[in-house]
């Protein structure tokens, strides 16, 4: 006697299906792979003595099965419920076995693509069984996936599954194995396929962005303020870089930062500043060069080779005068020809007159200045020179 299986597959439409005939489950559809399995009775019925019923699912994709019984589970005394791992009773393994019962049994799930039900129903002298389940079978899922989703040229990538067994991978590059390790010079997909030794397959996707490579110069690694004003001009010599970020050392100046492939920045202090350039190729892929650049203040000194004490008003003292020292850790002296010191003085400031210690006039000829100092760099200097006293008649 024929009897029916009623099938719902989502929530989309149902389908009535004979004895006998074999289900396959649509992967890549999830509402398509989830509906439910009910017994040729319905959840709750009744149908005719002497019956053997077999009715297999399958899954397209050679995925793996998962059965939860819910609500209401009846085999009428004298029948029994057979369940078996496999596409038919002779091929599949036997996992459960269910007798007159009213329990709802507990979740199934196959080692393999398919499940078959086979009811067999006594011939006793009762016309009608009162029978019933609904149960839910879904598909579970083969899945693969890659570490990192995405990054950069010479990263490791590697991938896993998740419900795949003795599992190859290919990759879109022809390697195979479950790891690779890109190089590109533009941003390109990858795909791998993973596939089971059940036939079952998944595929996943990387984006792999090019290492970028930071490289500059500056025009100068050392120079020196002038009116308290040094530009320094810089050229970017990256490789794969689509952005740029450039931090001047330069924490006080409100000019500090710059986004411009190729930028100057203006120093107006002395001292030694770490330049640092960061390059990208994209959201992920970073690479930073750093370098010192030096900016001093500018030294220079002047001192006349001969001064006339006259009173005229016109090169009447003699003196230092320049940049780039400062008043602390200074002395000039100057001596005769005997070695007599005939001046000194600890102020850069103050000019020699032409006159001795004891403020007489000093005779007409060679004398040796000695001067000390120190750089605004902290830079300790001496210097020997001679200077001529002339009196003009």
């Amino acid at each position: 006697m024929k009897k029916t299986i009623i099938l719902s597959i989502g929530l989309l439409f149902s389908v009535v299906l004979t004895t006998g005939q074999v289900t396959m489950v649509d992967n890549g559809q999830t509402t398509r792979c989830n509906f439910n399995f009910y017994g040729p009775g319905g959840e709750y019925g009744y149908y005719a003595p002497c019956l053997n019923m077999v009715h297999t699912i399958t899954s397209t994709n050679k995925e793996k099965l998962r059965v939860t019984f819910f609500n209401h589970f009846e085999i009428a005394a004298g029948d029994t419920l057979y369940i078996y791992d496999g596409p038919d009773t002779a091929s599949g393994t036997l996992i459960r076995t269910y007798t007159s019962t009213f329990s709802i049994p507990d979740s199934l799930q196959t080692q393999t693509d398919a499940i078959t039900f086979k009811l067999v129903t006594s011939c006793d002298s009762a016309p009608m069984r009162a029978h019933g389940w609904n149960s839910l079978i879904y598909c579970i899922p083969c899945q693969v996936h890659v570490v990192p989703s995405n990054g950069c040229s010479n990263t490791i990538f590697t991938a896993s599954t998740i419900n795949m067994e003795n599992v190859t991978f290919e990759w879109s590059n022809g390697k195979t194995g479950n790891s690779i390790i890109p190089d590109v010079t533009e941003p390109t997909t990858f795909w791998v396929t993973a596939t089971a030794i059940s036939g079952c397959k998944d595929t996943a996707s990387i984006i792999v962005y090019p290492m970028p490579i930071a490289e500059f110069i500056p025009n100068q690694m050392q120079t020196y303020l002038e009116n308290n004003s040094a530009i320094i001009e810089f050229t970017d010599l990256s490789v794969y870089a689509s952005s740029w970020d450039w931090n001047f050392g330069d924490p006080n100046s409100p000019n500090n930062q710059s986004s411009v492939q190729n930028p100057a920045h203006e120093y107006t202090k002395q001292g030694r500043y770490l330049v640092t350039l960061t390059v990208s190729s994209n959201p992920i892929c970073f690479d930073t060069k750093s370098m010192f650049i030096s900016i001093e203040t500018a030294f220079y000194i002047y001192l006349p080779n001969a001064f006339t004490p006259d009173g005229d008003g016109i090169n009447d003292e003699f003196g230092i005068t320049g940049i780039g020292f400062s008043n602390d850790d200074f002395f000039m002296e100057i001596y005769d020809r005997s070695g007599k010191l005939v001046f000194s003085t600890t102020n850069p400031n103050k000019k020699w007159d032409g006159n001795n210690k004891q403020g007489r006039p000093c005779d007409i000829g060679v004398y040796t200045c000695i001067i000390r100092l120190k750089t605004d760099q902290l830079e300790i200097k001496e210097f020997v020179e001679s200077v001529t006293l002339l009196r003009l008649e």
